[in-house]
Order: structure tokens, then sequence, then C-alpha cells
């Protein structure tokens, strides 16, 4: 493993917009294979995407021919696979869909000639699943030499083959990468998150970092993105409980909408890190519980003003507490009661008394 901070990008191009620290998270809805071989079923969940306030709607382009050899799979394992593949004459028809909708068509390529294709429909970027990030290395190159953004899921990979795939999108003059830390357990328990791995990936390998979720719920994303990740890719579907491998742990749109609001209220608050001047609400609340110097006891016109004339209480106005020496060179220009808030135009400067 080697270090590239001296080759990290603060920000990559994408399209229409920018990637990178001082940018807003971007939010990929992977349907994946949720369509369910329903062409009418994938636009409803690019519709879904769209309305929740995703960025991309990503799909995983799979074909089994491509991928596997039939006499050495099950007939029910054949049966299953062609469930989930990507139809081929379906590109133009999503890409256009996504267009409509204002979000991006991106998906998975899983064998080479799926680079190609997804270049004919103009994909702003390209995503690496885990299985291919250093499985299917051509898959990776030819994405790589077409210069388009990638975003590459770690998975099941070591620090070593990281690096080693790194070097090869670069080898191809691609520098305009995002590691995806997630984790290839569905779903994934919180104990095996590991989200600070977000950060690891950053430091150690130079490019920028997201989090590909597979966890339930919503708060694992939010926390990535207070660790620094500027993608978040979710899974989502119209209904958890359809039949397929990846409804289960799939949020459906209600929850979709709720968890981008939530990422993009906690990159507003991470801030700049920089002490800001207090805002007119934060000056008004510090006056009011700051504490003021009020009469302790009766105090005559033109009587000095001592510290045994004086007590404490919070009010808003009056005259704080650190202005103790500057008030004791004073006299009183009206009579107070005891328990009255006293005030500069109460006073009259008598210098030192």
């Amino acid at each position: 493993m080697s270090a590239m901070d001296s080759s990290t990008i603060a920000r990559i191009k994408l399209g229409d917009r920018f990637i990178g620290p001082s940018e807003p998270v971007y939010v990929i809805a992977e349907i994946g294979s949720n369509h369910r071989q329903d062409l009418q079923l994938a636009k409803e969940l690019i519709d879904a995407a769209s309305e929740a306030g995703a960025d991309a709607a990503k799909f995983q382009s799979l074909k089994f021919d491509a991928l596997y050899l039939e006499d050495r799979t099950t007939p029910e394992f054949r049966e299953f696979f062609r469930q989930i593949e990507l139809s081929e004459a379906w590109y133009g028809e999503l890409a256009e869909h996504c267009r409509k909708r204002n979000i991006h068509f991106l998906s998975a390529p899983t064998y080479p000639d799926a680079v190609a294709l997804l270049l004919r429909q103009q994909v702003p970027a390209f995503k690496i699943a885990s299985a291919q990030f250093h499985l299917y290395p051509e898959v990776v190159a030819a994405a790589a030499a077409t210069g388009r953004p990638m975003f590459m899921s770690t998975g099941i990979s070591g620090y070593s083959e990281i690096d080693a795939t790194l070097r090869l999108c670069r080898e191809q003059g691609n520098h305009n990468l995002v590691l995806l830390h997630c984790v290839s357990q569905y779903p994934t328990p919180a104990d095996q998150t590991n989200l600070r791995l977000i950060d690891t990936y950053r430091r150690a390998f130079g490019c920028l970092t997201g989090f590909s979720d597979h966890s339930l719920g919503i708060h694992m994303p939010c926390a990535a993105v207070a660790l620094g990740a500027v993608v978040i890719e979710k899974h989502i579907t119209l209904d958890r409980s359809a039949p397929g491998p990846d409804h289960h742990f799939a949020i459906e749109p209600t929850e979709f909408t709720a968890m981008v609001k939530a990422v993009h209220a906690v990159e507003q608050g991470l801030g700049d890190g920089v002490r800001a001047p207090l805002n007119a609400e934060e000056s008004d609340f510090r006056d009011a519980i700051t504490f003021k110097w009020i009469a302790g006891k009766d105090i005559d016109i033109g009587e000095p003003v001592t510290r045994a004339h004086l007590e404490l209480r919070r009010a808003e106005g009056g005259i704080p507490r650190d202005m103790l020496e500057h008030l004791l060179r004073h006299r009183l220009r009206v009579a107070k009661t005891a328990g009255e808030l006293l005030t500069w135009k109460d006073l009259d400067y008598a210098g030192d008394i």
C-alpha cells in the first residue's frame, strides 16, 4: 500500500456538477436488479429516485452469457440470474427516462462490452461493483480508459488490491476516482460497518471517498457523511417484501427521501470548522443569560457606586459583570431601590472615586 496524498483531487466534474468535500453530497439510488425484469417498474424506480432527491439512478449491467458457463451452473441458478439481468435493449430507454427526470443514468458494467454500451448512452460516470473491483481488471481498465469518473466499491478487496486497482486506473490516465467503502454483507450489521475506513482510504490512497451502504435504515449514510463521504449509494425499492435478492435490505421511497434530506442536513451542519461570530439569536441568548449588576440595596441620587451596593442577576440589557471596575467609577443620577437593574443611563461618570 502506498500513500497518494500528493495526487489528491479536491473535486471532480461529473456531468453538470462537481463532487468533492466542498460540494453537495452525491446520492446514488441503487436500483440494481430490483426492476424484476419489468421495464415499467424500472422507470417507476427512476421516478421514485428522482422524487426522493437522488442525483443518480443506478442499475447493474448483468448478462449471464458474458459471466458464466451454462454447463457449470445449476438450472435453478440460471433461472434466478435470468430474472436479474439488465436487458441491453433497455439502455437507451432507461437513459432517456433519466434525462427526462433530471437524474443521472448510471450502471455497473460487469463485463467489458457493457462499458461500450453505457458509453453510447453518455453516462457521466461508471460504477465498479466490488465483484469487479480487482477480480475483473479488464472491466476496470476499459471503464478507466474512457476518462469518465469512476465510483469503485472496495467490498471484498484488501489494501494491496485497492492500491493495484487505483494504479491500473491512473495508468489509463484516469484520476477521477472515488473509492466507496462497502461491506459485502446483505444487510450489514452495525458492528460490521466500520465507517472509519472512509477516512483511512482517503488518507492512504489520496482520492475522494464515499460509502455504498447495505445496512438497514438511514443512520449509517448520515454518519458516513460526517466522516467525510462525498458520495452515498443506497438501494431503493418500491416494496421491501417483493421477491428478489436486494429488496429486503433496500429502502422504500419515503425512507429514501428522508435519507437524502438527513444526509444534506448533516452536510450543512458540518460547516467549515472555523468559529464564526455569534449570530443575532446567539447574541440575544448570551445577553439574556449573562449576569448583570443590580442594586442590592437602596442607592440615593449622587451616591458613589460601591461593591457593597451591588448584586448579580441574569437579565436582558443592563451592565455585565465584567464591567465592574468601570461601574465603580460612577455616581447615581437617579435613585435606585433594591432589586432594580442598573443601566449606564442611570449613572454619571465620576472618574476615580
